[in-house]
Formats: structure tokens, sequence, C-alpha cells
């Protein structure tokens, strides 16, 4: 399969590229080795966000500024709270992800991808070939060693 862009990596940054490649006419593929979207959709903004907008309004429901007005929290189910997020999550992820891509005429192809060569790449068995690659696999957060920081 040949390509004008691969792009490695299906969260924001993967696909803003892709959509901006497909924009200007170029037959683009989106490879994601997990789940679609990037750390915002599925662990990070989204998720945390809804999560604390659940606790305010069970706190808000027990605390307010109005005299004369009386409400109280009863209780919080957890299960049901995670339920409703995952619900989001898995909503956004389609909404904004693969409906998205789709519409731009942007192939998904899920898989782990693995260069086989600089100019091949292999996805479940499968070669695909292209005039540019783009890597967005995200990243991970570290401290770097700076002399007299805690090492905690």
């Amino acid at each position: 399969m040949t390509y004008d862009l691969l792009i490695i990596g299906s969260g924001s940054a993967g696909v803003a590229a892709a959509l901006d490649a497909a924009s200007r006419g170029a037959k683009v593929a989106v490879i994601e080795g997990g789940i679609l979207g990037g750390t915002c959709v599925n662990v990070g903004c989204v998720p945390s966000k809804a999560l604390l907008r659940a606790a305010e309004a069970f706190y808000r429901a027990g605390h307010h500024p109005f005299q004369g007005i009386h409400t109280r929290a009863v209780r919080a189910e957890l299960p049901a709270i995670i339920r409703q997020k995952d619900s989001l999550v898995e909503e956004l992820r389609q909404e904004k992800y693969a409906h998205v891509l789709e519409a731009a005429g942007v192939s998904l192809i899920q898989g782990q991808a693995r260069f086989r060569d600089g100019e091949t790449l292999e996805v479940n068995g499968q070669v695909y070939k292209a005039e540019g690659y783009v890597l967005a696999t995200g990243a991970l957060p570290t401290l770097p060693p700076i002399p007299g920081r805690p090492r905690w």
C-alpha cells in the first residue's frame, strides 16, 4: 500500500497533521497501535475534567451561599460516575477522532507500526510505503537531573 503520508500515532498532533495533509490533497493514513486518540481524550483532559465536574456537583449539592435553601449531598456512586466518564470518552473518541478522520478521507490502520527499512513500514504483516512519515507517538514526562533538586 502506498500513501503520500503515513502518520504513526492518533493523538491530537497526529490527527492535526493528517487533516492538514488531507486538506491539501494528500493520500494519508494514521496508524494506531493502541486506543484511538491521545492522552487528552483517553486519560488526560477529558476524563480528569469529567471526574472533577462530578466532584464539584456533589460538593455544591451540600454547600452553597444561600440562606434558607436546604440541600444536601446524599452519596456519590463512583461506579456510575466512572461509567459516565467512560461513555463520554468513547463518544468523543468516535466524534472527534474516528469520524473526523473518515470524513477527511484519512485511512485509519490499527496495529503496531515497525520500520523495515528507511522507506518501508510494516503493520500487521502488511507493507506500507509513503513519501513522508510523521512520528506522533507522544512523550513521557521526565524530570532532568538538576543539581540540588531533591531526588523525589
